[in-house]
């Protein structure tokens, strides 16, 4: 789970989380990556897409506090 503390973001804290979860995936021999986010954590999904992520699947979740939400899985196909 990736969260950035509202004082913190917009400031390249979750860019750099991003790209180094990517880095991680690409080393173990991984060529794809997916995330999950809420419906309604609209700063997440507008990081997702600003890097490349594309939204493959939308339906419901129970997220890490035990509540079921509606949510978003985005994948990217990663570079060499």
């Amino acid at each position: 789970m990736l969260a950035v503390h509202p004082k913190m973001q917009k400031q390249g804290v979750g860019k750099y989380a991003v790209g180094f979860a990517e880095n991680y995936v690409k080393e173990k021999g991984f060529n794809k990556m997916g995330v999950h986010t809420t419906e309604n954590n609209i700063p997440a999904q507008n990081l997702y897409k600003k890097y490349g992520y594309a939204i493959t699947e939308y339906g419901k979740c129970t997220t890490g506090d035990g509540v079921e939400r509606m949510g978003y899985t985005f994948e990217k196909v990663l570079s060499s």
